[in-house]
Formats: C-alpha cells, structure tokens, sequence
C-alpha cells in the first residue's frame, strides 16, 4: 500500500469514541458558562450597544448589531445552542446555529477580538462534520440508529491538530528579541507581586526567566510530550499548573480551562474509555454502523476541510508579507496565536481639516469608547474611524474634509515610535490586503517622510491629550 493509501486506512479504523462524548459535553458547558458573563457583567451593552460605532473585519461591513433587545437574543441564542451541543439535543441544528451566531458575534467588532473566541469559531466549524451525538445523548436516547460507541480515527486526528495549531503558533511567536529578555513578562508580573506564596519572587530575574523561557518550552513541546507514554503524566502535571497560573494570573477568560479539556484528547483512546460511564450499546466497534451521519465525508466535505487546515498554517505566517515589525503596526498580527506578547501603548490623535482652512480636534471619546479604545489594534480600525468622522463633517458642512492626525506606538517599553505621521489623509487611505504605504514602518516610507521628523519624547504616553474620557487617549493591548 502506498502511503497515502495506509494513511487514509488509519484514518477510517474505529476507535473508542468516550474522548469525543467528554470533549462534547465540556466544550458546551465551557460556553455556556463564558456566554453568562455577559448576561451577568452588563458586557452585551458595553461591547455592543453602548459604542457610537463597531470596527467590523475587512470583507464583512455588512454585519451589524442587531436593533432593540436583539443582541440580548442573540447571546441567549449562543448560550442555548452551546447548552444543546452539551446534551446532544438535536445537535446537527444546535452546532450549525451556534458556529452561525457566535460568528457573527465575533465578526460585530474587531476591538474585542480574543484568540479564543476565534478558537471557538473554528471548533464551532469543525463541529459540523464531527459525529459528537453518539454516546451520552438525548439524540441518541431518541434514535438507536445513531448509538454508537466508536468513530473514526480522523476524528481524533482532526481534534488534536486543531488544537496543536495554537500551541505551536504560539510558542513560535514567543521566539523574539523582546521575549528572550523577560519583556512583557517582566512588566505584567511586578503587578502581581500580592500573590500568595509565590508572588514576593515575580519581581526577581530568575522567577521572570522562568516564566519566559517556560512559556516557550511548554508551547512547542506539551503537545509531542503529552502524546508520548513516557513523559504523558509530567506534562499532563505541567500543563494543570501552566493554565491554573495563567487563569489567576492573567484572568484571560475560558481559554485555559478549554486547553485543559483538550489536554486529555492526546491521551490514548483505550484509556479515556476506562471513564465511560454510561450504558454501552450492544454494537461490535467492528460491525458497520447504519444510519451515520458526518461519518463518509463526501470530497467537498473533505476539500472544505483541507482548505480550511490550510489556511490556518498560512494565517500565522502572512506577516512576513509585510514590511516593517508585526508588534507595531499589527499587519498580520490577527488569526496568528500571537498572543500575550505585547504590552502594547497606543496614542491616536485625530484633527479634521476644514475646506475654510479651520483644523478642529477630534474628541475620540465621542465617537469610540474606553473599552473599544483599548482593543485598537489595526490600521483597519483607524480607517474606518476617519472615515466615518468624514462622513460625518462632510454631511455638516456640505463640503469636502479631511481627516489626519499622528499615532504613536510603544511595544515592551521600547522608545516610542511615530507610526503615523500627519501628513496623509487618513479618511481617504485605500482599503487593501496589501501593505499601507502610509505608515512609518515601512523603511522606503520613514526615510523621506522622518528626515524632518521631531524626536519623539519619552514622556509622550504619559502627556494629557485632548481625549481625557479615554485615559489620556492611551491603551494597553496585552493579546
């Protein structure tokens, strides 16, 4: 047999699907509970109601916050779904309405943008074609057509390289400069030296080392070491304190105790079927099943699926494409698992130019938000800023406006850079997946447009700006 015909073989045996049926239920009651937060902390009408303007992603400027209490709905939506997928109730239709709604929640406005929300996405794909209803269902209660207590080994496969992807990405990213020297680590754990028992070290070179250096080494490596026998329990040890420190330490929301969950699916199968706890169904793993759904994938089901792995190994490598340092201008910088690399301080100010000659601050609390402010993180979002403040003068005073204004960048406490320079109008900046031409990283740019350039001073983040309802018009981005 050839190699491909031996893999494809593989892939089609049957395995014990208890790894499946726990994944399931966690990764819905993980959701369910992430959804509630919003309920419970008012953030449906911060995040989406309250804001004069959302930042949608380029390619989807037709998505929009639904009117009156429809987001509420929406986010009630999510949370039935997610709690549908939990007990297998009715699951091709409750997977398909949550991968729709929670997309289109995390496509409303790019400042909220979270690595695992987009995490949830993809599974939320990937859940379409995965037969997680067999076992420990009221799907399966009501139809034994369906009762099953195996999958195919794809499934498994499929599981563990969606979620070696952040990992591997991720400690990819942490092979920096800024990284190697203890920076943002440094800075994030001084502010935690009240911790219990531990903290009183945070602020010693050994303690920042080790959580730098760990953090790449547990990335690149946990997942080789959990699949490999011998090192399985020290990584699995390894990996319940990494994510319980960064659940305490850094309070990033569902992400580390869904990475906990996955932890166990690159376990052996055999031995997670030692947890099954319900009624096994007479049914031999070797006997063909009868009425399967998602089990045969016809060849568009298995081309969507290839293009969309694909595209995940391209995502994180498409900021080479772009001149100049992804942690400045952030080209690139999304949908690559860079995360918490940055502490990142960001300052926008913005002036419309007048057909008469007037320049007229712009108040960016009138139109962004404190919170919407902090999640700046594309030149994207600054375009359609002033584009919409165009729009709006241009409505005002029946003539043409520009838009122009200066943005100021500092990563890990480097020496602040000028990013933009005012010099361009940023209303009028083209849309493109292409590199802008009117930022400051790009070198054949900086060097015409910087010779004149006055240094930068390096108090400028700490100088009241006309913003003073945006915390001095600065933002820290940690993701």
């Amino acid at each position: 047999m050839s190699l491909l015909s031996r893999i494809r073989s593989s892939g089609n045996q049957r395995i014990d699907n208890t790894f499946l049926i726990y994944f399931r239920i966690a990764f819905g009651f993980i959701l369910v509970w992430g959804m509630m937060k919003y309920f419970h902390k008012g953030l449906i009408w911060t995040c989406f109601q309250e804001p004069r303007m959302l930042f949608t992603y380029r390619g989807f400027d037709f998505v929009h916050p639904l009117p009156g209490y429809g987001m509420e709905l929406l986010f009630l939506v999510i949370s039935i779904s997610a709690a549908c997928i939990m007990v297998g109730f009715r699951y091709r239709i409750a997977t398909a309405i949550f991968f729709l709604s929670f997309t289109y929640m995390f496509l409303l406005d790019q400042s909220w943008y979270l690595n695992h929300y987009y995490l949830v996405c993809l599974i939320g794909f990937l859940l379409l074609f995965i037969p997680a209803h067999q076992a420990c269902s009221i799907d399966a209660l009501r139809s034994k057509t369906i009762q099953s207590d195996s999958t195919p080994r794809w499934v498994l496969w499929l599981l563990r390289l969606q979620f070696s992807i952040p990992y591997f990405f991720g400690g990819l990213a942490k092979l920096n400069p800024d990284w190697f020297r203890g920076e943002p680590m440094g800075t994030w754990l001084a502010r935690k030296t009240d911790f219990p028992l531990v903290g009183q070290f945070f602020t010693e070179p050994w303690c920042v080392g080790m959580f730098s250096y760990g953090g790449i080494l547990f990335d690149l490596l946990v997942v080789p070491l959990l699949l490999w026998k011998r090192t399985r329990i020290a990584a699995l040890v390894f990996s319940l304190m990494f994510h319980t420190a960064n659940h305490f330490l850094f309070q990033i929301g569902i992400f580390p105790w869904m990475m906990l969950v996955v932890t166990f699916l690159l376990f052996p199968p055999f031995d997670l079927a030692r947890l099954r706890f319900w009624k096994k169904t007479a049914q031999s793993a070797d006997e063909p099943i009868v009425g399967q759904v998602g089990l045969k994938l016809p060849a568009f089901g298995k081309l969507m699926l290839f293009g969309f792995i694909a595209l995940q190994l391209f995502l994180p490598f498409r900021h080479f494409l772009y001149p100049g340092d992804v942690a400045l201008s952030r080209e690139g910088h999304c949908f690559a698992w860079r995360m918490k690399l940055n502490k990142r301080l960001f300052d926008l100010k913005l002036n419309v130019h007048h057909a008469d000659g007037r320049v007229e601050p712009v108040k960016l609390h009138q139109w962004v938000t404190r919170a919407q402010f902090k999640g700046f993180r594309n030149l994207d979002q600054i375009q359609q800023l002033a584009k919409a403040i165009r729009k709006h003068h241009e409505q005002i005073d029946k003539k043409p406006v520009q838009v122009k204004g200066t943005a100021m960048v500092t990563v890990n406490d480097r020496k602040p850079f000028l990013l933009i320079n005012d010099d361009v109008d940023l209303s009028r900046t083209p849309n493109s997946l292409f590199a802008a031409k009117w930022i400051e990283t790009h070198p054949d740019r900086a060097a015409a447009r910087t010779k004149n350039a006055k240094p930068v001073p390096a108090a400028f983040f700490q100088q009241p700006s006309v913003n003073q309802h945006i915390a001095k018009s600065s933002s820290e981005v940690r993701q």
